[in-house]
């Protein structure tokens, strides 16, 4: 049996918190099972590089029984665990019980169980957004309630797609490696593709000598008390029950910052990334493309706040003040507003053609929107820009930046190296690519004029990988002092957003899967929320730090010293994410004084 070093960590911090953590009894009184029948159960870290395959056993895993999970207050914490079917095991039915504490209870809705879903991808799949037709790569990647809602066909390496008529089902192929450029244009409208996954977990087979991941995510109640709650997972078929998963989550006793930059504390730290949906007045919606219905809209409102995106980057709306009433209803406030594509703003002639009447459009339109967003509370609004220019076309936009701050509003915009130079203080966030996507001296620049630099394609949405984007979106780009993450995308609306295989020279940059009623999570999406949660720890003890520092006791200010310390000197883009999340709360407890509570 192997234990990973993660497990043995999470178990010091929650030993030297002064926390008795019951090994022979459940929250109930009852001996917990430490054997399921017909399954091994392996523990394995969530936010991994590595695959967990039907045909490969998990080598970082522990052979546990038990999950654990440190959360605050409001947190969407993940865990994970691999089954391996000793035998056919048909029709497990897995089922989350509340979690327990001295009288204290947190309901079994709060225990989001999916399946993890593997199947083909291109032939970069888990490593680059780029495209390669040459091969097909099996990788996990999907967030199921329905495991058959993808059926994989390992013999050919095919897709497809199981679309809910009333009439039946029907499996539609999604795997095609010929593009058509008629698929950027062409809608799915969802009365033509009813693609919906179930909404609880139905029961999954797994063939003998097979191995299947599941995730769990546990949302920690607002008001729960700190301590430690212990539930479980129980596992059966129509043949019987088999055991149970216990479930143990330590509510910290501490609350979690808003995210802050690194380099001022006051500064909000930017959470964002590009959307593509919009409400059309006709209220149809589609699958594939932008237009969306408000029941869609609302629940990809929901999933970003939820992952902890809470100033999306909105395509320009048909509807500017329908969209922000929703965002408001699920909770993504009075934040920055950051408006992508609008037509009046993508003047692509030279500064010269730049008249006053292509002003007076511009300025029109920008106070038009800034009265909208003002009646929702919104005073910070972004317009964005022509994207990814170098030399003239660059430079020619400068104009356009520069009526957009007379009417009100600000900028932002994706680029390269040479937007400073070009542009100055007339963009007032550099979205920078991955040649200066982590560069200290970089944020300094704009930093010294003002303006903002938050980051894009480190690496596109679209891999597999989830620690890619927990390491490269969160701490790390919070260490450089860039004021935000603002990744491409959150689903693409190029080809056919289910196929990786059609579009020629790149996968599709999605974090997210569109469906006629949501959307499907992804391990990448899971690690994008863990780099944004990874900013607030690091928050709440930067802050934590600073109070320290001016405390009267001697011993307070010497550690506050020592942590922050630590926090400067470690190296993310080596350490490993999970022991300097444990670290943060090894040093919030010791400055908070809350150890043994």
């Amino acid at each position: 049996m192997k234990v990973c070093a993660f497990c043995v960590l999470l178990a010091l911090v929650i030993c030297s918190s002064c926390v008795e953590v019951p090994r022979a009894r459940d929250a109930g009184g009852e001996k917990q099972i430490s054997r399921i029948k017909d399954v091994l159960c392996y523990v394995v870290k969530p936010i991994s590089s590595t695959m967990r395959l039907p045909d490969s056993p998990p080598a970082d895993g522990e052979i546990s029984t038990t999950l654990r999970i440190l959360a605050c207050r409001g947190e969407y914490e993940p865990a994970s665990f691999v089954l391996h079917a000793l035998e056919d095991v048909r029709s497990l039915d897995l089922k989350a019980s509340a979690l327990k504490r001295k009288g204290r209870s947190i309901p079994s809705s709060a225990v989001d169980i999916k399946i993890v879903k593997c199947w083909y991808q291109s032939g970069n799949a888990w490593v680059s957004p780029k495209q390669d037709k040459s091969k097909r790569v099996l990788v996990p990647e999907l967030l199921l309630n329905d495991e058959t809602l993808v059926k994989v066909d390992h013999h050919y390496q095919e897709n497809y797609l199981k679309l809910k008529f009333p009439e039946g089902d029907k499996y539609v192929w999604t795997s095609n490696p010929e593009f058509d450029r008629d698929w950027e244009k062409k809608p799915l409208p969802i009365e033509e593709f009813p693609l919906r996954d179930s909404p609880v977990l139905l029961p999954v087979n797994i063939a003998k000598g097979t191995y299947q991941q599941f995730w769990i995510t546990v949302k920690a109640p607002e008001r729960a008390a700190p301590g430690i709650y212990t539930g479980k997972i129980d596992l059966s078929t129509p043949e019987g029950y088999l055991g149970a998963i216990t479930v143990k989550l330590r509510i910290l006793p501490f609350a979690l910052s808003r995210p802050k930059t690194n380099y001022d504390i006051s500064q909000d730290f930017i959470c964002s990334v590009y959307t593509h949906s919009i409400v059309y007045p006709d209220g149809k919606g589609n699958i594939n493309n932008a237009a969306k219905t408000e029941e869609q809209y609302r629940a990809e409102q929901k999933n970003l706040l939820a992952h902890g995106v809470t100033s999306p980057v909105m395509l320009y709306p048909v509807l500017l003040a329908r969209q922000l009433e929703i965002r408001k209803e699920v909770g993504l406030g009075a934040g920055p507003l950051f408006i992508d594509n609008a037509p009046a703003f993508r003047f692509r002639e030279t500064v010269d053609s730049f008249d006053q009447s292509k002003r007076k459009r511009i300025q029109d339109t920008v106070k038009g929107m800034l009265k909208v967003a003002r009646d929702f509370g919104i005073s910070d609004v972004y317009i964005y820009g022509w994207d990814e220019r170098r030399g003239a076309e660059l430079l020619a936009m400068k104009s356009v930046y520069k009526a957009i701050q007379e009417a009100g509003a600000k900028t932002f915009v994706a680029g390269f190296p040479g937007q400073f130079e070009a542009l100055g203080d007339a963009l007032d966030i550099s979205n920078m690519g991955p040649y200066l996507g982590r560069n200290k001296e970089e944020a300094e620049r704009w930093h010294k004029i003002g303006s903002k630099i938050t980051c894009y394609s480190l690496p596109f949405a679209g891999v597999e990988n989830p620690e890619i984007y927990r390491r490269n979106y969160g701490l790390l780009l919070w260490k450089a002092n860039y004021d935000g993450a603002m990744n491409f995308s959150y689903w693409w609306p190029t080809g056919y957003i289910w196929n990786d295989f059609d579009y020629p020279s790149a996968r599709s940059h999605s974090f997210v899967y569109p469906t006629a009623n949501g959307v499907i999570d992804t391990l990448a999406w899971e690690g994008y929320r863990e780099a944004l949660d990874d900013v607030r720890y690091a928050t709440t003890l930067r802050l934590a730090i600073e109070k320290g520092k001016k405390s009267g006791d001697a011993e307070m200010r010497k550690a506050s010293l020592s942590a922050g310390e630590w926090l400067d000197g470690v190296d993310i883009q080596k350490a490993d994410l999970d022991t300097v999340r444990l670290k943060m709360i090894d040093h919030i407890l010791d400055l908070s004084g809350k150890r043994k509570k």
